[in-house]
């Protein structure tokens, strides 16, 4: 038990070490300090994992080694969703709710954005003014097929007919 503090205990001065190194020291310094405690950590991880294969113990290394990473897992989660309230808590409900519409804006403006006429997409499409979303559909896929850019059609064509559907299905 008196082991397994001192691991802990060596590794946590080994965090606030990393820590330090982050505050305004030379950038040559900072990279070699920070070379060092990685390679010091890695030591001290082989060293325990030896001390506990040799004891006859690394079972318990890999249930611990899984629970940690479990851990961490966890606490990265937890801590992107701590981030997201806290960004939530300082915009208050007024701007989340501002962003939201925006964003939503946005995006029915590019879908309407394509400025069109519902006669000229009907005839890129080869179907009525009025015809239903089915139609407009089954139009637009026929004519796709022979004008993919994919498949060696013209991309400009490819383009018209995203808007002509566009222009058919949200107007």
């Amino acid at each position: 038990m008196v082991r397994l503090l001192v691991v802990v205990v060596a590794l946590f001065l080994l965090w606030r070490l990393w820590q330090r190194i982050n505050s305004d020291i030379d950038k040559q310094v900072a990279e070699r300090l920070r070379r060092i405690g990685l390679y010091l950590g890695a030591v001290a991880l082989l060293a325990f994992g030896l001390w506990m294969a040799a004891s006859g113990r690394l079972h318990f290394a890999w249930i611990g080694l899984l629970g940690l990473l479990t851990l961490l897992r966890r606490g990265m989660f937890l801590y992107q969703i701590w981030r997201r309230i806290a960004s939530f808590r300082q915009g208050g409900f007024h701007n989340f709710f501002q962003q939201a519409k925006r964003a939503a804006d946005e995006a029915a403006g590019k879908r309407r954005a394509t400025g069109m006429s519902r006669r000229r997409a009907a005839k890129i499409l080869g179907v009525a003014e009025n015809a239903s979303k089915e139609q407009i559909t089954h139009a637009f896929r026929q004519k796709m097929r022979k004008e993919h850019p994919d498949i060696g059609g013209d991309e400009k064509i490819a383009r018209e007919l995203n808007a002509a559907r566009d222009a058919m299905l949200h107007s």
